[in-house]
């Protein structure tokens, strides 16, 4: 399953060590996935055109309290034009409200909580499986 890890950072001169964490904790359980940085300051269409660009089947979006209203916006998008593709998140601004995330925004499928690194290949290789992660 192609998948695709992203996040928005404040500003072009950060670069998050999160995604690569995760990204290593994937390939060192034989699960391939593409990583993608944006900020919130670009343009939410040239993100979401970068972004359909990887035809991934499920789209993981780090959060956190400068990046929450814009990732939201892109998550709409994304599903707005690919309604079928699997959307996750996790992070510290959704951890620990996973369950109100979930009602109060309808686009996103995942609220992944707890340690990404352990918990991400796992969840990949359900949905790969077809299970609900």
């Amino acid at each position: 399953m192609k998948t695709l890890l992203t996040i928005l950072n404040a500003k072009f001169i950060q670069s998050s060590l999160a995604l690569r964490c995760l990204e290593t904790a994937c390939a060192h359980q034989g699960v391939a996935v593409s990583v993608a940085e944006y900020t919130i300051n670009q343009n939410a269409y040239d993100i979401l055109r970068h972004i359909a660009s990887f035809r991934a089947e499920a789209i993981g979006f780090s959060c956190y309290i400068w990046n929450i209203e814009m990732t939201c916006h892109i998550i709409d998008l994304v599903k707005e034009v690919f309604p079928d593709v699997k959307i996750f998140v996790g992070g510290p601004e959704v951890s620990y409200t996973a369950r109100q995330i979930l009602e109060d925004y309808p686009h996103i499928d995942y609220v992944l909580q707890g340690e990404g690194e352990e918990m991400l290949p796992a969840f990949l290789q359900e949905l790969e499986r077809g299970g609900d992660g």
